[in-house]
């Protein structure tokens, strides 16, 4: 089974083929998420989330999705959240959350006591709620979260070229939930 660069486990990850992936290491890594925003009718602001498709292992990879879908007019924001990394010898689980206070907080009290990955990746889908994601990557696609979560923001005005992007401030999450997480997973090596 050919496996994408990125790709939502959902509830399908009992029907994957992990080949029995035992958990060989866990990290704090970073994700980057994309929201639209664009002034709709009467001046009120409208904003257009992606999904799963909003998360990005890299900027890189971020900007390329903006680019093929700004329109004239449009807003966008790539912010930096972070992310659990759950890894084994041939694939990680990457756990994002899109919740803005409380991150990670449907995961803390889960008692996961598997060390495959597959198994690890069911219980942890039949846990989220649409704000949480679990992806199935290739080892060592997420960077380790080494500094403060930034965003990024950008205008489009129309035009072939490409967007301008600018730093325009720091992203503030608590991580305290991620920690908790982290220390559960690190528990079972």
């Amino acid at each position: 089974m050919t496996i994408p660069r990125w790709m939502h486990v959902g509830g399908t990850a009992a029907r994957l083929t992990w080949k029995r992936d035992l958990i060989s290491f866990c990290y704090i890594g970073k994700v980057f998420h994309v929201l639209r925003h664009r002034n709709s009718y009467n001046g009120a602001a409208s904003v257009n989330y992606f999904g799963e498709q909003a998360f990005h292992p890299n900027l890189e990879d971020a900007k390329k999705f903006v680019q093929a879908r700004r329109e004239k007019g449009s807003g966008w924001t790539i912010d930096e959240y972070p992310a659990l990394v759950i890894g084994g010898a041939s694939y990680s689980l990457c756990l994002a959350s899109t919740e803005d206070e409380e991150q990670f907080k449907c995961w803390t009290n889960i008692e996961i006591r598997h060390k495959e990955l597959s198994k690890i990746a069911s219980l942890l889908c039949k846990s989220a709620t649409n704000r949480e994601f679990v992806y199935r990557t290739r080892c060592n696609e997420v960077s380790p979260l080494m500094s403060q979560l930034s965003r990024y923001e950008s205008q489009s005005n129309g035009g072939d070229c490409e967007l301008f992007w600018i730093e325009s401030g720091k992203v503030k999450i608590r991580l305290s939930n991620i920690f908790d997480l982290q220390k559960t997973i690190v528990q079972l090596f």
